[in-house]
């Protein structure tokens, strides 16, 4: 969401960021750690989730923020009523792992083809 006066693409200092309006979701102990060096871990009115499915239930108005990923960032832009603005310093990197069956039903070769070209087309990975 939007800071008041600020648009799409615009840059955001973490001191410009009050906690009290933050929809948190812990994505990871890194994450965490950088994030209660920002702001305060005790504020007792920010949002807490536990799932990143839940944040556009809780992110109701113009003062709310949230940090999500790259990735859900841009889903909820295509949603039409947030905006994405970028951070001034940079947070954890989020790892992501794809898992597989040690011995893949034949019948699941071409779907995970099909993932392992999305990965690598995407990510540059597989």
């Amino acid at each position: 969401m939007a800071v008041p006066g600020r648009q799409a693409g615009d840059t955001v200092k973490m001191e410009e960021l009050a906690a009290e309006h933050e929809v948190l979701v812990n994505w990871n102990r890194e994450f965490q750690f950088r994030h209660d060096q920002w702001w305060d871990p005790l504020c007792p009115s920010r949002v807490h989730l536990d799932s990143a499915g839940l944040i556009t239930t809780f992110l109701t108005n113009a003062r709310q923020w949230t940090i999500v990923p790259a990735s859900i960032g841009v889903h909820m832009r295509g949603m039409g009523e947030f905006v994405l603005q970028k951070l001034a310093v940079s947070v954890p990197p989020r790892v992501g792992y794809k898992v597989t069956h040690k011995f893949p039903n034949q019948a699941l070769h071409e779907p995970l083809q099909i993932l392992d070209n999305y990965l690598r087309d995407t990510f540059g990975v597989q």
